[in-house]
């Protein structure tokens, strides 16, 4: 089994989990949370679920998203080896739980909750992700994102310049993109899953047509040196996000055309169109029907 492989299998038993309601069950105890160096003081952390960014400072730390709930005291003390100084301010990319379960362990007096306008109504009201058939309760007060913005957030913290632009009906309707400006640096959430066909949240707004701009918008602002963190994956840079990019590209072109002529979904999924991008990109859990039919619904 390739390592790529069997983390996006245990991302998926992982949503499984939770549309059985058994997330509360699932053993976390293997998990090991890693960090790398990215760039100047910033670190990807991973473990079990979206990759976390972390901006290290004299006067506090920044986080961009922070797994599941259980996970919190493991990911405090991985952040204790790179820092002793307090998380001062949380980013989340979006509102899926395995980005933003560790929110109320993470946030104090001394801490900012931070995302686009979506992800907090989300997180309040609860939800459904209609592809797992998984029902999300409403959240913890202490979870819920304090500071939210509509379009754009702009934050000056620890010598950096970092900008948080929303990225509408993409993976969801609240993603956003975090830009280490001066570190040259991009935290792409899910609108990123690396070498493997992404999961689109269809069912709370996102479109596979949105996570094709947003990750266009970000390819605009990048050069041959950024440093890419996936939402899922390891740490990648703009040629890779390219040829991700290129994929999201060919699959709309080929799926359009073919339901433009009148195919149905199961007429598209027969004829097996991206056969020559599934050795590529297929070995996700997101398996190439139902990432046809992703890009046949966002059409």
């Amino acid at each position: 089994m390739s390592v790529k492989f069997a983390k996006s299998t245990l991302l998926s038993a992982a949503l499984l989990s939770v549309s059985a309601g058994l997330a509360a069950q699932q053993d976390f105890s293997k998990v090991e949370i890693t960090h790398e160096a990215v760039a100047g003081s910033i670190f990807m952390l991973q473990g079990s679920g979206g990759n976390i960014g972390l901006l290290v400072g004299e006067e506090g730390n920044l986080m961009v998203d922070d797994q599941y709930e259980p996970l919190a005291p493991k990911i405090k003390a991985a952040i204790g080896k790179l820092s002793q100084q307090p998380v001062r301010y949380v980013l989340n990319t979006h509102w899926h739980f395995d980005h933003t379960g560790g929110n109320g362990e993470f946030n104090s007096n001394d801490t900012l909750m931070i995302a686009q306008d979506n992800v907090r109504a989300r997180m309040l009201s609860g939800g459904e992700i209609k592809t797992f058939n998984a029902k999300i309760p409403p959240a913890k007060p202490e979870a819920l994102p304090e500071l939210t913005f509509k379009e754009r957030l702009q934050l000056h913290f620890a010598g950096e310049d970092i900008e948080a632009l929303a990225m509408p009906n993409a993976h969801t309707d609240g993603d956003a993109i975090v830009f280490f400006k001066n570190s040259n640096v991009v935290h792409m959430g899910d609108l990123y899953f690396k070498d493997v066909y992404p999961f689109v949240d269809l069912s709370s707004g996102g479109s596979v047509t949105g996570v094709l701009a947003a990750v266009n918008g970000a390819l605009a602002r990048m050069d041959e040196q950024t440093k890419v963190i996936p939402g899922h994956g390891s740490l990648s840079n703009k040629a890779e996000l390219t040829d991700y990019r290129n994929m999201l590209q060919t699959s709309i072109d080929v799926v359009g055309k073919l339901k433009k002529a009148g195919k149905s979904l199961e007429d598209v999924k027969k004829a097996d169109p991206l056969a020559k991008l599934n050795g590529q990109f297929g070995d996700g859990f997101i398996k190439p029907e139902l990432w046809l039919q992703f890009v046949y619904k966002s059409l």
